[in-house]
């Protein structure tokens, strides 16, 4: 019975970045990893729920059953965002101590100046089914800006002085979609389940529907 067991691993980036959007990426994040784990806890199946920035990860270990809900639910309203984004040495330390194969969920923005590359090769390792989550914003999809502006990074505070013009804005969303779409192909050549998941996306449609769709759950 006990090698029968599925592993369910849920991964929730807290890193500065997410705190951008009203709601908030991570608030949307926070959303979609209660409703995974509790599907997860409802089917019997042991539950590890970790957040992560840089270094390694903050773990919630040995869930299982429903009875476990409201430690899951406590952990996650616990979380708060901050930090630069390291996916790479926190995942590393995921993977170090995490090694029963399973079902390994990544709900991040994919945000980071490293690349996400590294960082996905981690879970990778583990032979888990990867199914990874990015979370966007519709201001990051679609910003609506104009004039001169001054941007500063969410995570490092560096800042770039920028004239928004129609070019540029057109010149940003193809940038963005690039990025989405080599994200995909590298998880897709990889054997891993890659979903885009715009924070105006309802928690329901994207459970209920796109990942019952993609197989994340039954």
């Amino acid at each position: 019975l006990e090698e029968e067991d599925l592993h369910v691993y849920i991964l929730v980036d807290t890193s500065a970045s997410m705190r951008f959007g009203k709601p908030s990426k991570l608030f949307f994040a926070k959303k979609v990893a209660a409703a995974l784990g509790y599907i997860a806890l409802a089917n019997l199946d042991r539950l590890v729920v970790g957040t992560f920035t840089e270094g390694t990860p903050t773990m919630l270990r040995s869930l299982r059953g429903k009875h476990s809900a409201m430690r899951l639910l406590d952990f996650l309203v616990r979380a708060v965002p901050g930090g630069a984004t390291d996916a790479e040495s926190s995942l590393r330390g995921f993977a170090v101590t995490h090694r029963a194969k399973g079902i390994a969920i990544l709900i991040s923005d994919l945000l980071d100046k490293r690349g996400h590359e590294p960082a996905l090769r981690y879970l990778l390792a583990g032979a888990h089914d990867v199914f990874v989550v990015q979370v966007l914003s519709p201001e990051e999809l679609s910003p609506e800006l104009g004039g001169d502006l001054t941007l500063v990074d969410a995570e490092d505070e560096d800042e770039t002085e920028v004239t928004v013009s129609a070019p540029l804005l057109r010149a940003y969303k193809n940038t963005l979609n690039s990025f989405v779409a080599s994200v995909k192909d590298y998880c897709t050549r990889r054997g891993m389940t890659h979903i885009l998941a715009p924070t105006t996306l309802s928690v329901e449609t994207l459970v209920v529907d796109v990942l019952r769709q993609r197989g994340v759950i039954k």
